[in-house]
């Protein structure tokens, strides 16, 4: 092999690799919150008439102990936490960081929502939820929905109609208790839920993509469960939020009082 070969292969190994360099700094999802100047979204929904967005986090006790002056010293604004899951057994179904968590957040400023992760697999079972979760957030005040978590394999073989109707009875349950609801899922989940008859509600969907390949409306997009913030040990999931709910919610309020 001549020498003039050689150099020529290691020219062309070289702009392979410069051509990688690139794709890798433009085309890979940023996942530190360090610069918000740098975050910006990769897809808009459509219909939100949004010129801004904001970057969140939801987290539960899977993250531990958290440092949630550092976290505001970052570039979060928001974050969803984990209240429950199941119903009934308070010691068991309840995070154990749910009230540390929502404390330190609201004494460091970031405007919180809360979720509760869903095993119901009848109505009656998801009545039951609504009601627990409704026993763990009293008395908080969130500028953020609170949302129904769907996504557990225990209901991957419901039907499209009993799918529905469970998270109907959920979310009515807590909009007549005074609170503004929305869904959590992912694209799997939404093929079972029929979403005509859940247009009203606020959709929060995960899809880690570098575009969100749902072709709905959605207020939030979980883009990642791989972020890394400060004060936070570990990964943590990482969200978009297209529409300023602490805006809308605080309108409700001042209306309905």
């Amino acid at each position: 092999i001549s020498m003039r070969k050689v150099k020529y292969n290691e020219k062309i190994a070289m702009g392979v690799l410069v051509i990688i360099i690139l794709l890798a700094i433009f085309f890979i999802p940023k996942l530190n919150f360090t610069n918000k100047e740098i975050m910006t979204p990769i897809y808009n929904p459509k219909n939100t008439g949004l010129e801004t967005f904001r970057l969140g986090i939801d987290v539960s006790e899977h993250q531990g102990t958290i440092d949630w002056k550092a976290v505001a010293d970052s570039s979060v604004d928001f974050a969803i936490i984990r209240a429950s899951y199941a119903w009934n057994d308070t010691g068991d179904h309840t995070d154990k960081t749910f009230k540390e968590n929502i404390d330190q957040a609201q004494k460091h400023g970031i405007a919180i929502g809360a979720y509760h992760y869903s095993y119901a697999t009848t109505p009656e079972e998801a009545k039951k939820e609504a009601e627990f979760f409704l026993s763990q957030i009293k008395g908080i005040q969130f500028q953020y929905p609170v949302y129904y978590d769907i996504e557990d394999e225990c209901q991957d073989d419901l039907t499209k109609d009993q799918l529905t109707e469970i998270v109907l009875t959920f979310l009515q349950t807590l909009e007549k208790a005074g609170y503004y609801v929305g869904i959590y899922t992912n694209p799997n989940h939404i093929s079972q839920l029929d979403m005509e008859r859940l247009k009203n509600y606020d959709l929060w969907i995960a899809n880690y993509n570098l575009q969100n390949v749902y072709d709905g409306d959605y207020g939030m997009w979980q883009y990642t469960c791989y972020g890394k913030v400060h004060g936070i040990a570990g990964n943590v999931d990482l969200n978009y939020c297209f529409y300023d709910y602490p805006a809308f919610i605080k309108k409700l309020q001042k209306n309905n009082y």
